[in-house]
């Protein structure tokens, strides 16, 4: 049958030595039979394709990269000498191939650290970012997940420049493990303008409000450490505790309650915009 080896779970085991008995009835050579650990989840049961979720297209459509899939599996089973690094390391297939090592496989069951394969897409996002074609790639997957889910609202203005997503894909790097979670609640004020209603819904102090628009009118240098100096200052001289201010800042632009990434929209220059923004919502607020 020219078939060398055969390579399957260990719970095939018990049935090997029946399975020779045929080979040799049919008068075949029997193959070189290996049996690997099983890979089971967290609860100890075995890991199954007929779990929904653990299926090629459902890794596909959540944003995860082959690249990274196939590296996960590797670290869970074995097969290479391991890696101490604290750091996610993608290996490339060239790489996989020549290194591996049936010797190394882990003889026992492995457990499937589902969670932590967010950290090898992160790591093989990174190295897409990283070259001229895998950024191309990446800024129009980006924005036609952008457009398919804010096509229907006309009322917003969309800047999916390559030059902007770039720039939205330079700040969230570290932040996220695929694309697909920059259109997530926490992320969407990138895109959307907070509400009139969202505004006026959290505790804002107006005083303190206007005395920054008064402030931020006169400042040419829009630049993130002249900016961090000017708010460190603002808050210093107002009396307020300079990680409340910031919280201020972080509702006033997104709208939202929760929202920990205002120092890096310096990086795409959404600080350009900061009058502009607070400008619009003391007119709201003053209503």
């Amino acid at each position: 049958m020219k078939i060398t080896h055969v390579l399957r779970g260990v719970e095939w085991q018990p049935s090997t030595s029946k399975h020779i008995l045929l080979y040799k009835a049919f008068g075949w050579n029997p193959p070189n039979f290996g049996h690997l650990p099983l890979l089971i989840n967290k609860d100890g049961t075995k890991l199954s394709k007929r779990q929904n979720d653990i299926t090629i297209n459902s890794y596909r459509l959540k944003g995860i990269y082959p690249e990274a899939l196939l590296n996960f599996v590797i670290s869970c089973g074995g097969g290479f000498v391991q890696n101490n690094e604290k750091n996610v390391y993608i290996r490339p297939l060239s790489e996989l191939v020549s290194k591996f090592d049936i010797n190394l496989i882990n003889s026992n069951s492995c457990q499937v650290p589902l969670d932590k394969l967010g950290y090898f897409n992160q790591a093989q996002l990174k190295i897409e970012l990283n070259t001229d074609l895998g950024r191309k790639r990446t800024t129009e997957k980006l924005k036609n997940i952008v457009q398919n889910t804010f096509a229907k609202d006309k009322s917003v203005e969309l800047d999916l420049s390559e030059k902007h997503l770039n720039k939205i894909l330079k700040w969230s790097i570290n932040r996220i493990t695929n694309i697909n979670e920059l259109i997530h609640e926490n992320y969407k004020f990138i895109w959307l303008k907070p509400s009139e209603l969202a505004i006026k819904s959290m505790d804002y102090d107006i005083d303190i409000v206007i005395k920054l628009k008064n402030l931020l009118i006169n400042i040419d240098d829009f630049t993130i450490d002249n900016l961090g100096t000017v708010l460190k200052e603002f808050s210093k001289s107002n009396n307020i505790v300079y990680s409340n201010l910031m919280k201020m800042l972080r509702n006033l632009i997104s709208g939202l309650k929760v929202s920990k990434f205002i120092i890096g929209l310096f990086i795409f220059d959404y600080f350009n915009y900061l009058y502009i923004l607070i400008c619009s919502k003391v007119q709201v607020l003053v209503k």
